[in-house]
């Protein structure tokens, strides 16, 4: 139903989105380098200056079904930009915890990493923003490297005190407009 409402909208509105898919199971990680081929589409480092994002990530505890679902919008490249979240819509789906003031789209701030020194850190893309501290970020979003000794990936979904819940597989779905 919603490849048919977003082809009415593309011939309505003349706009001409592609559509990324990055797919992740437990115990899969990439590589700084090869993370891009995990994702079956367009490559996500090469997008229009002024393109907007419509972002799904879902996520299964036990690497099956999905538990978790959300949609929204940002207009900045989760892969190469870092904003506050002023440019972020929550358009549907679960709401994901937040002890770093609150969920706002993806942010190429990696953590636990510092690329100018040349550490990625545990993921291509993370909930960290400009306004969060250097060690705040709950999803584990395209993995590089498996996070101490996890039982999956990093899930911002059921954050415990201190501790993030985990999932066994992912999916992001990636719309540039």
């Amino acid at each position: 139903m919603r490849t048919i409402i977003t082809i009415a909208l593309l011939t309505l509105t003349g706009c001409s989105p592609y559509a990324t898919v990055c797919e992740s199971t437990f115990p899969e990680t990439w590589t700084p380098q090869t993370w891009q081929y995990s994702c079956d589409g367009p490559d996500l480092l090469d997008t229009p200056e002024d393109a907007s994002y419509t972002i799904t990530l879902e996520t299964s505890t036990d690497g099956d079904e999905i538990d978790h679902a959300t949609t929204w919008t940002q207009g900045h490249n989760p892969f190469t930009e870092s904003t506050a979240g002023d440019d972020f819509e929550m358009l549907g789906g679960d709401v994901p915890d937040s002890d770093c003031g609150g969920f706002n789209g993806l942010h190429d701030r990696r953590f636990h990493g510092d690329m100018s020194s040349g550490d990625p850190g545990y993921s291509r893309t993370s909930d960290g923003d400009d306004g969060d501290g250097s060690e705040c970020g709950w999803f584990q979003i395209v993995p590089l490297e498996l996070y101490q000794h996890s039982d999956g990936y990093m899930d911002g979904y059921s954050i415990l005190p201190s501790l993030p819940g985990w999932h066994k597989r992912q999916v992001l779905t990636v719309e540039v407009w």
